[in-house]
């Protein structure tokens, strides 16, 4: 199993549109293929900074999941909002 933590930062002021643009993609994710959870954070302590916090089965899975057509539009409609490139970080699960 496969811990994605994805630190997004968006521009100040973008946050409403920000929120619209990431709905369909946590709607859909959950019932991709090897998606064990998909959620999303608000950081309490940096204004502007959200955390997708996601659980794949294998790595498989999480590179079908980025060819989705979800996932893309995510990206094609939330990329200008951003205000840094995405931070991914990817864990296996200790064994």
């Amino acid at each position: 199993m496969l811990i994605v933590n994805a630190v997004i930062k968006i521009k100040p002021g973008t946050e409403k549109e920000f929120l619209e643009k990431v709905q369909p993609l946590l709607a859909a994710s959950p019932g991709d293929e090897g998606c064990v959870s998909y959620a999303l954070f608000k950081s309490c302590a940096e204004e502007n900074t959200f955390m997708m916090i996601e659980r794949w089965t294998n790595q498989e899975m999480l590179d079908k999941h980025t060819k989705e057509p979800h996932f893309i539009k995510f990206g094609e409609e939330a990329g200008p909002l951003m205000a840094a490139a995405l931070d991914i970080q990817i864990y296996p699960v200790a064994e």
